[in-house]
């Protein structure tokens, strides 16, 4: 259609829309979406608006995306008549088991102002989206949230609070998150009341310090020091910029003990040939407040060990060490070279 009307071809162009408005196949949602756009884009707006009525009646409903890319072209159309006639088909009868998908559609709804279809869809979606897609399970609380469907969300969160798994702490933070960021609550207490401190894998840096960081906020504290002592005893210690957010996290949380176990256990396993690495974990340590083992660290020597070679990480070093106070070491070691 786009070649023919760039060809100028009009009359051509007004009996192909007709013909595609009466006889196209409607199967496909987002197809018949595409069909609509570019009769709009090229003025054939009467065959756009037989186009979609039929659309609206006879397309298939089972796919949400799909229905969602109709649902818009339609609205932008300004069919409304034929958009309500979708959305009340979809919102009883799409397949609401991927969160994902169905959420675009809840925001489609939504966004054309189809309050009737957002009431039916969303609490389907809620009670049977299926739970096994943890960030599908977070789009679809938080379209159902924009939306304004309060009980549907408190339905998917306690759903999803119950089958979170408990030892992924990365998941389990970001489920916590948007429980509290929609304000439910019920859900929160329902994911805590499983204890997801004591599940959660500690060899997983960066997930505990995201967890602790969400205990907080939901305070939590009881379950942050939990998490915290299991991690600080056991979490693997060879990445150092993992340890040491770990330390600002434990910090955080005011797992002062937690802090002091992980900061220790660091010190005496530090690389500090590495400038970089010694730094990261010097200022974590400060940060912590863990003297003892920032004692520990500087006794290792990083000033005399280090190497030299790349400007940038000594640069921090050096920053480290003035922070810990170890400035005569600096000066001994550095204005020597």
């Amino acid at each position: 259609m786009d070649a023919l009307h760039r060809a100028g071809a009009d009359e051509a162009l007004k009996a192909l829309g007709v013909r595609a408005a009466s006889h196209t196949d409607l199967t496909d949602p987002s197809a018949v979406a595409q069909l609509v756009d570019a009769l709009q884009l090229t003025g054939l707006r009467e065959a756009a608006r037989n186009l979609g009525v039929r659309a609206a009646s006879h397309t298939d409903v089972s796919n949400p995306r799909s229905v969602a890319l109709l649902v818009d072209a339609l609205y932008l159309a300004r069919l409304d008549e034929a958009v309500k006639i979708l959305a009340i088909r979809a919102a009883s009868h799409t397949d609401v088991s991927k969160p994902r998908t169905v959420a675009q559609l809840v925001k489609a709804f939504h966004l054309a102002r189809l309050d009737e279809a957002v009431r039916t869809l969303g609490p389907r979606a809620a009670r049977y989206a299926n739970l096994t897609d943890p960030s599908g399970v977070r789009v679809l609380l938080l379209s159902l949230d924009r939306a304004g469907l309060d009980e549907a969300v408190r339905t998917l969160g306690v759903r999803a609070a119950r089958h979170a798994n408990l030892t992924d702490p990365y998941a389990v933070a970001r489920l916590l998150e948007t429980l509290r960021e929609a304000g439910v609550e019920e859900a929160v207490q329902t994911l805590l009341a499983l204890d997801p401190a004591s599940h959660a894998n500690p060899i997983d840096l960066p997930g505990v310090s995201y967890l602790l960081d969400e205990l907080r906020e939901v305070r939590a504290d009881e379950a942050a020091r939990t998490l915290g002592t299991r991690a600080a005893h056991h979490t693997d210690l060879t990445d150092p910029r993992a340890v040491a957010d770990l330390l600002d996290a434990l910090h955080q949380a005011e797992a002062d003990e937690a802090a002091r176990t992980l900061g220790t256990r660091a010190a005496h396993h530090a690389d500090v040939t590495k400038p970089s690495t010694a730094a990261q974990l010097l200022s974590a340590l400060c940060r912590a407040g863990a003297d003892e083992a920032v004692q520990a660290l500087l006794a290792l020597d990083p000033a005399s060990h280090a190497d030299v070679t790349k400007p940038r990480a000594v640069a921090d070093l050096l920053d480290a060490l003035h922070q810990a106070e170890a400035d005569e070491a600096v000066r001994e070691r550095f204005v020597s070279v």
